[in-house]
């Protein structure tokens, strides 16, 4: 087993169901955010569609249409035939059990999972993004665990991250890859803190496209509507005016998510942009927002005594919760105003970024 990283992370709450947990707010208002959206879009989608077959326009306008309305169907079904029951057991086990520490050895991997040993069980385990999971628990030996259930349900967390995982008891030895040897150096340099960084650098695509994506396709929509209706004067009076109150909305939307998630792009960077240090933080009441993060502020205090302000953009619960909890955060680099800096604790995949100024700021 490789030696703890030098960060100490928030733990989960063992006194009290997981339901109770500080992180578990947060997480039920993503996973509620999940269901809600596919639903609201499909129930959008029947209805613009029934709008256009009654006003008696042709099938190039309702059918694609009716095509989003289908496939957005077939994901609400697969979200009931497997997410719900899934999301239900999970929510049985988190209102009955406390979490519970448990010492754990990473057998293998098996594609998307890993699988460990943990309480005389071989539990499989899915993968983050990242691949780090299974890094963190070869590195602190344990795992936080509730169930198994009588299905095989278990659910489990690593150290630093709020998100449980949906695992299951195996009972045959299955064909493991090994796990590769590795070894925790410098805060910079340590694979997990590096492969997190670029797993939220590549997040940032998803926050900042869908708005052009969504013009296309009603670009595509009117463009079939065009072919079937033919060029006429009413057809060219509408297609332009969807257009032209569309495109300045959603290319407003866009460039306001590029300015607010570009910073992101250079997360890897910060991460090596100097030694990490350990500081004190105090932060202002901060609640998780349906859509999972939100800016925070507060004040940081050095080792020389000295007092910054410190504002976290769009930080997310796990950097938040960790934050509350520790009462400490890390930073790499020397903390300067009018700088961008990483923050998070090395080691575990829980970073953010951070600006720093002057002045006092109630918390």
């Amino acid at each position: 087993m490789q030696p703890i990283p030098p960060a100490v992370v928030a733990q989960p709450v063992t006194d009290r169901p997981a339901i109770e947990d500080p992180d578990a707010a947060a997480i039920r208002n993503y996973r509620q955010l999940a269901v809600r959206n596919p639903l609201l879009g499909t129930l959008a989608c029947a209805g613009l569609g029934l709008v256009m077959y009654l006003l008696d326009f042709g099938p190039g306008v309702w059918a694609p249409i009716l095509v989003a309305t289908v496939l957005l169907g077939a994901l609400l079904v697969w979200m009931a035939v497997w997410y719900a029951p899934r999301l239900r057991k999970a929510q049985v086990l988190m209102t009955k059990d406390a979490w519970r520490q448990a010492p754990a050895a990473v057998l293998g991997l098996d594609g998307k999972h890993f699988v460990v040993e943990a309480e005389g069980r071989r539990l499989r385990i899915p993968e983050i993004g990242g691949r780090v999971a299974h890094r963190v628990v070869g590195r602190t030996g344990r795992l936080w665990l509730l169930g198994p259930d009588p299905s095989g349900l278990v659910l489990a967390r690593v150290d630093g991250l709020g998100t449980a995982l949906w695992g299951r008891e195996l009972t045959g030895p299955g064909n493991l890859e090994p796990v590769p040897a590795e070894s925790f150096g410098s805060a910079a340099a340590d694979p997990v803190t590096i492969a997190w960084a670029e797993v939220l650098r590549r997040a940032v695509r998803y926050r900042v496209w869908p708005y052009m994506i969504t013009f296309g396709l009603l670009a595509l929509i009117l463009l079939s509507f065009v072919a079937i209706q033919g060029v006429t004067t009413a057809v060219v009076i509408v297609c332009v005016l969807v257009l032209g109150v569309s495109f300045p909305i959603l290319l407003r939307r866009h460039l306001a998510a590029r300015r607010r998630f570009q910073p992101w792009d250079d997360l890897p960077e910060l991460v090596r942009a100097g030694a990490w240090q350990p500081v004190g933080i105090s932060l202002a009441p901060w609640r998780p927002p349906m859509t999972g993060t939100a800016d925070a502020h507060g004040v940081i205090r050095l080792a020389d005594g000295a007092e910054l302000q410190i504002r976290l953009p769009d930080a997310g619960p796990a950097l938040i919760g960790n934050i509350q909890q520790v009462g400490g955060l890390w930073v790499a680099g020397e903390p300067v105003p009018g700088k961008l800096f990483a923050v998070g604790y090395p080691g575990f995949p829980v970073l953010g970024l951070a600006t720093f100024s002057q002045g006092m700021r109630p918390v």
